[in-house]
C-alpha cells in the first residue's frame, strides 16, 4: 500500500537542505526514517551530487511536518558539504525547479 498525503494548496517556497549524507541513496535515508518512526524522509525530492534525482513525496504533498513551512513548500535534500559545496549538476536541477515554479529557493544547511 502506498501512503497518501495531504496536497498542498499552494506553493510559496522551494528549500534547499543541504547536508552531507554520504551519497546514501533514497531507499536507505527512507529505512533511517523508518528506524525514527518517520513515514519517509520528509522530502519531495533528494538530489545527490552527480546530479541524480531521486522522488520521495509527490511533488504536490506536504512536506514533513516539523519542517518550517511543509504547508506551502517544496523541499528538497541536497547531498553536500555545505552550501559553498553544491555541485554543479545539482545547480541544473535546483534551477528547473526554480524556473518551473518561479520562486527563488531558500537554502539552509542542517
Amino acid at each position: 500500500m502506498r501512503l497518501r498525503f495531504r496536497q498542498r494548496a499552494t506553493t510559496d517556497n522551494i528549500y534547499a537542505h543541504v547536508k552531507d549524507i554520504k551519497n546514501k541513496t533514497k531507499d536507505r535515508l527512507y529505512k533511517e526514517a523508518r528506524r525514527l518512526g518517520e513515514l519517509d524522509t520528509g522530502y519531495h525530492i533528494i538530489i545527490h551530487n552527480d546530479g541524480s534525482a531521486e522522488y520521495d513525496r509527490d511533488i504536490n504533498a506536504v512536506a514533513q511536518y516539523d519542517f518550517e513551512n511543509n504547508e506551502t513548500s517544496i523541499y528538497v535534500l541536497c547531498d553536500a558539504k555545505d552550501i559553498k559545496h553544491i555541485s554543479d549538476a545539482q545547480k541544473v536541477i535546483l534551477e528547473e525547479l526554480r524556473r518551473l515554479y518561479k520562486l527563488e529557493i531558500k537554502y539552509v544547511e542542517v
